[in-house]
């Protein structure tokens, strides 16, 4: 999210400091639900519903973002962004608690199980290339007639869009924002997998002794 969304800003004009200041509302989200949720994990001890409801909660903000296109108006985005920080910022740290409380008999596998962590990312990893693959195809039907030179320039740089004859602005636009919301689309199974993965868990809260 924090590395795609920004092209979606560039393809329409802004330059790159001011696109990223576009996406501040999920990195806002973020750092205060992550506050928030280790607040009440620190003064409850529970954190079961946190690992099982907030991937939920970004599945959701995942479809409302796939939803959206060159039309799409900024109020409307902001407020994904928002649901999206709140799922992903109530999640990250508490999996790290979950991982002490759940071998808090057997510590020494706690560096074990917390090196899997960044394989959480993996879904997202991916992300380059199926927005690669698929703004290649959707140029090819929103903006017919744009020479391959162009195309290349266009799909290793969405700066060059403002490089490109008027007439064919719109058709690139709109082919940017049809690749990047299928992007969105890989955090559903992994989301869908972590939460059902909090079933899983043989402890459920962790000891405030």
């Amino acid at each position: 999210m924090v590395t795609n969304y920004p092209d979606r800003y560039q393809s329409l004009g802004s330059s790159a400091t001011h696109s990223g200041l576009r996406i501040l509302p999920i990195l806002i989200t973020l750092i205060i639900a992550a506050g928030i949720s280790g607040g009440i994990v620190t003064k409850t001890g529970n954190y079961w519903w946190f690992l099982f409801l907030s991937p939920l909660v970004t599945c959701i903000a995942a479809g409302l973002l796939f939803t959206i296109d060159s039309s799409t108006t900024t109020a409307r985005i902001i407020g994904y962004q928002i649901l999206w920080g709140i799922g992903v910022g109530c999640i990250f740290q508490n999996v790290l608690v979950a991982i002490q409380a759940e071998f808090e008999d057997d510590e020494e596998l706690v560096p074990q199980a917390s090196s899997l962590v960044p394989f959480i990312n993996q879904p997202y990893s991916m992300a380059g290339s199926i927005f690669a693959n698929r703004l290649h195809s959707n140029l090819k039907t929103y903006a017919p007639g744009l020479s391959d030179e162009a195309e290349s320039a266009v799909i290793k740089s969405v700066t060059a869009i403002m490089d490109l004859p008027a007439s064919f602005r719109p058709g690139v636009i709109q082919a940017y924002a049809k690749s990047l919301a299928p992007v969105f689309l890989s955090a559903l199974p992994a989301g869908v997998l972590a939460s059902l993965s909090a079933f899983a868990l043989l402890t459920t809260v962790f000891s405030k002794d």
